[in-house]
């Protein structure tokens, strides 16, 4: 077999395989389902492992839910689950898109707004920050770390969250390799 036909061939089979690997769910069965998408915390951005594709929030049953999305709407990707999940969502207050341990790959950092809803301050919303690590066809997420963000209540905004983990790149960069 000639060097191009092999080339070819294991061309071909990269392609049958990532087509194979991607959910052949759409953004359309997505509301089908109940999902409704937040379209201003929606972004077209660019991934590493994925080229321009768009970030999509969206919630059902008070539950946040995150995806990537190709150009023709199909999802390449769901983002691991949300720990403000364990409340009740109320509203996203912020989403970045940053390289936060300095391995020049695009993270992203939420920061939403859930509440309780019992007791006399169970509608007080209250924010929680999930960094997602971009990894080779994925993403990761260190629950420590954003325990440790979260309880020292460097959750506000983007720039607390960046200010907290600059110090943080070789601890990150441990906890990830130690989470594969």
């Amino acid at each position: 077999m000639s060097r191009i036909k092999l080339i070819l061939a294991v061309c071909i089979m990269f392609i049958m395989i990532h087509n194979s690997s991607a959910s052949s769910e759409s953004l359309g069965e997505l509301k089908e389902k109940g999902v409704y998408i937040i379209e201003e915390q929606s972004f077209v951005t660019n991934f590493e492992s994925w080229g321009k594709v768009k970030f999509i929030s969206g919630v059902m049953d008070e539950k946040m839910l995150f995806f990537i999305v190709d150009q023709e709407g199909s999802i390449l990707y769901q983002l691991p689950e949300f720990s403000g999940n364990d409340w009740l969502f109320h509203e996203i207050r912020a989403i970045s898109f940053k390289d936060v341990n300095n391995d020049k790959l695009k993270d992203i950092i939420i920061i939403a707004d859930v509440i309780t809803g019992v007791g006399r301050e169970g509608a007080i919303p209250f924010p929680i920050c999930n960094i997602y690590f971009q990894q080779k066809g994925g993403f990761k997420r260190i629950n420590t770390l954003d325990d440790q963000i979260n309880d020292a209540s460097k959750n506000k905004d983007i720039k607390m969250v960046l200010e907290f983990t600059k110090d943080k790149v070789d601890y990150i960069n441990k906890l990830l390799e130690n989470t594969k």
